[in-house]
């Protein structure tokens, strides 16, 4: 027994230096599977993420003559789009005169924050803010958490909608008030014609027991330069239950000059 045991001792200890080496690389190359799972990870990300881009749109005409009439609109919109956060915030301002009259004058302030999901889906909080000074109301108000999905994101269509229990306050310019929970439901396309030309359709629905208020909106963009585009806009707001006297269906149609940053 004696003459085997260096041999038996030497065969083992090469055993169990084989075994730990393996294991060893087999340990090592779980922990690059894992990294290289964790950067690709990453990466997607970072290329889903578009960081900070903004708009700033303007549009103005005045007619002259048998009627003297101007009308004027201005929109800001802001993004931030990060790895698993959005942000967006958006604010529109619309006014006409005719003849010295003020025929429409209107401010619309969006805000909304995306909680981005693996899935393509997302968690939404959102609140808006309008005046509208022949709506028959001072200001509406109204916030909504919900979930969202983005049903397509190819290259030449894009497609999303939402959805989510929400509040609106709405003070009435006779006085007094109406507060109300709502169901929100929407929805964002976007074709794709060419890199310089893309039309957009979004429809926002925000159903309460005292009104309904329903939002649509169409602009087909094309651009001129790098940051300058023109836009054609045509925006239609309808109210269910509109204050006595008003009208339930406004339109508002423009055409303006967008600078993208």
């Amino acid at each position: 027994m004696k003459k085997f045991t260096p041999v038996f001792a030497l065969t083992l200890s090469s055993l169990l230096s084989t075994t730990v080496l393996a294991r060893s690389l087999d340990i090592g190359s779980i922990f690059e599977s894992g990294q290289e799972r964790a950067e690709a990870n990453s990466a997607e990300k970072s290329k889903e993420a578009k960081g900070f881009t903004g708009e700033i749109e303007f549009g103005f005409v005045v007619t002259k003559g048998n009627s003297d009439n101007s009308n004027s609109a201005a929109k800001i919109a802001l993004i931030d789009d990060r790895a698993v956060w959005r942000h967006q915030l958006r604010l529109e301002a619309n006014k006409a005169d005719a003849d010295g009259v003020n025929t429409v004058e209107r401010y619309l302030m969006n805000f909304q924050s995306d909680r981005k999901l693996q899935t393509g889906a997302y968690f939404f909080g959102a609140v808006s803010h309008e005046i509208d000074k022949f709506s028959g109301f001072d200001y509406q108000s109204t916030a909504v958490l919900g979930y969202g999905k983005n049903f397509y994101d190819e290259k030449k269509f894009k497609l999303s909608a939402d959805s989510g229990p929400g509040y609106r306050y709405s003070k009435l310019d006779q006085g007094g008030n109406e507060q109300e929970a709502i169901l929100h439901i929407g929805a964002k396309s976007q074709y794709i014609f060419t890199e310089a030309t893309k039309l957009s359709a979004n429809l926002s629905m925000d159903n309460g027991s005292q009104q309904t208020i329903t939002f649509f909106d169409v602009g087909l963009v094309s651009k001129l330069t790098s940051s300058l585009s023109v836009r054609f806009n045509f925006n239609v707001k309808n109210t269910s239950n509109a204050p006595d006297d008003k009208k339930a269906t406004d339109t508002i149609t423009s055409f303006n000059v967008v600078y993208g940053f």
